[in-house]
């Protein structure tokens, strides 16, 4: 996505994508250790979403990731986040909602056009057709190497 609509660097791109959660794992980790956490379903995902971004920017921090991408572990559940200018925020964000898509997430309900993200990468409005011949391009390229 990020070679077919922004002049962002594939590569930072996907590592972004890898990263983007790095918070929800000492969450997860310790919460096998207290199984009290786990017994309400949605109360704990509550907790790990409102966690893991700020965990996460103190994980990237630490392992002096740039701040580009500390950013994108603090902000890749802020569907309202709206820089200046098209960033690695943005790219996790659209990939993130449509991975959502046909799940019971309830961040699978949310209107792409309402998400600046889609919008500064020029994916509102007919939003469905165009990632799918990104997704598509990209098998292809994955399959023939």
């Amino acid at each position: 996505m990020a070679s077919h609509f922004t002049k962002l660097k594939p590569d930072q791109a996907m590592l972004a994508g890898l990263v983007h959660n790095i918070g929800a794992l000492p969450i997860l980790t310790r919460a096998e250790e207290i199984p009290a956490l786990l017994q309400n379903e949605e109360i704990f995902a509550s907790l790990l979403k409102r966690l893991s971004g700020p965990i996460g920017t103190s994980i990237m921090k630490s392992w002096n990731f740039s701040e580009e991408m500390v950013r994108v572990a603090k902000e890749h559940s802020n569907y309202s986040y709206n820089s200046d200018t098209v960033d690695y925020v943005d790219v996790v964000i659209v990939a993130k909602l449509k991975n959502m898509k046909g799940t019971d997430d309830p961040d699978a309900q949310i209107d792409w056009n309402t998400i600046p993200s889609f919008c500064k990468l020029g994916l509102a409005g007919e939003v469905e057709d165009v990632v799918m011949e990104v997704i598509e391009i990209t098998q292809q390229l994955f399959s023939s190497t």
